[in-house]
């Protein structure tokens, strides 16, 4: 959020205001966090790019506009329809004392590479929030012909470790589809898919 802007400044001159949010980043939605947008703008800087902003107020069309309330929340804010890169129906897998079952849930990838899982379309906070870009993606035919493993990197007071996310689609062409997704925001090393052994 703008919490100021110098008189006589380009962005002054331009009608940027107090309270305004960087919507775009040469004509991509602008990550959520402040540290996010301040790294984006110094690479851009670096290689000598045009650098173009896009500013407004809050956007239409909101998904949730509370920050999730599991790991790493700092990252987002707000998720507007404009910040999405992909959506869809999962199924879940949760397991209780040793049984397993399935829960459908909605699930939301920002084009900052981090995946909200909730529990309905019409959610207001998520359920949990999956940082693509520290995790590795795996198809997991033995649990299921159309599930795939998500085994997020995580870190804590207590030490760091990985935490495994199980989904499964309808369809195998869904299945494809959220894989090839996933994979455009995982590091480079971490995108091989491997059958669960």
């Amino acid at each position: 959020r703008i919490t100021g802007v110098r008189e006589g400044s380009q962005a002054h001159v331009k009608g940027v205001k107090q309270g305004f949010r960087i919507l775009e980043v040469n004509g991509r939605s602008a990550p959520a966090g402040h540290k996010d947008i301040a790294a984006l703008l110094e690479t851009l800087k670096k290689a000598g790019n045009p650098i173009h902003i896009k500013f407004g107020t809050k956007p239409a069309g909101m998904i949730f506009d509370r920050p999730p309330p599991n790991r790493k929340t700092q990252h987002i804010q707000i998720i507007s329809n404009a910040e999405c890169a992909t959506v869809g129906d999962l199924s879940r897998m949760s397991k209780t004392m040793g049984f397993s079952s399935w829960t459908k849930m909605y699930c939301v990838i920002t084009n900052s590479g981090i995946m909200h899982v909730m529990n309905s379309r019409d959610a207001s906070t998520a359920h949990s929030s999956i940082q693509l870009h520290q995790s590795v993606i795996r198809l997991a035919p033995k649990i299921d012909q159309h599930a795939f493993e998500i085994e997020e990197a995580t870190s804590g007071f207590f030490g760091s470790g990985t935490k495994i996310h199980t989904f499964r689609t309808k369809t195998e062409n869904a299945l494809v589809d959220w894989v090839v997704d996933i994979k455009k925001f995982l590091k480079t090393g971490k995108t091989e898919i491997k059958a669960t052994k």
